[in-house]
C-alpha cells in the first residue's frame, strides 16, 4: 500500500554503499497508491535550504536503482533551470513532467516542456533536452476530488499539441490517483 518517507534523494546517494537490496532503497521512497516509487528532491526541513546534487552521484544512484526496481521517479521539485535539476537531466533517460491539470500547475508543466525544447540557463545554451521533451510522460495527478473535475488526459494533451505540435506526437499523458 502507500508509505511515505522524509527521506531524499541527497540522503540515498550519502548512503549508497548501504543500499543493497530493495528494502534499503525503499527507505528512500514513497510509494503511491498506483506501487510508483517517487524519491523526493529534499527533505520536508531542507527546502529552503541551498541543497544540491551532483551530476556523478545522481549517475552513481540511477547506476543501483535498476538492480532492485524497474522504475524510481526523482522528484526534483520546482525551478527547470536549477543546478539539482540540470544534473538530474543530464544523467536521465526519461523525464515525467507533473501537473493536476489545475490552470497554474498546467502553465507550469508546459513551461516546463517549452524549457526543455529550447533549453537556456542564463542566456547560454545548456545540454539540449528537446529529446526529453519529446520522449516525456505527462503525469496527470488527480489525488484530490477537485483536480478529477479539471481538465481530462484529453484536454491536456490538446493544449499541449496546440502549443507544440509534433514536437508533442510522441509524449504519453498518464493519470495517478495519489497525494504522494
Amino acid at each position: 500500500g502507500p508509505r511515505t518517507s522524509n527521506l531524499s534523494i541527497q540522503d540515498a546517494i550519502k548512503n549508497l554503499k548501504y543500499i543493497e537490496g530493495l528494502p534499503d532503497l525503499m527507505r528512500y521512497c514513497t510509494r503511491t497508491v498506483e506501487g510508483l516509487l517517487i524519491m523526493a528532491s529534499t527533505r520536508p526541513e531542507d527546502l529552503h535550504g541551498a541543497v544540491s546534487v551532483t551530476r556523478d552521484g545522481l549517475k552513481r544512484l540511477q547506476a543501483t536503482e535498476p538492480k532492485y526496481v524497474g522504475l524510481v521517479y526523482n522528484d526534483l521539485g520546482t525551478g527547470s533551470a536549477s543546478k539539482t535539476n540540470i544534473a538530474a537531466l543530464d544523467a536521465s533517460h526519461q523525464v515525467c513532467i507533473p501537473t493536476t491539470g489545475a490552470k497554474d500547475d498546467l502553465e507550469q508543466a508546459i513551461l516546463t516542456f517549452r524549457w526543455m525544447l529550447n533549453a537556456e540557463e542564463d542566456g547560454e545554451e545548456v545540454t539540449p533536452y528537446a529529446d526529453l521533451a519529446r520522449n516525456s510522460i505527462i503525469v496527470l495527478n488527480r489525488w484530490l476530488p477537485f483536480y478529477r473535475l479539471v481538465n481530462s488526459p484529453e484536454k491536456i494533451r490538446a493544449q499541449f499539441v496546440k502549443q507544440f505540435g509534433k514536437d508533442f506526437d510522441n509524449v504519453r499523458v498518464l493519470t495517478v490517483n495519489s497525494g504522494a
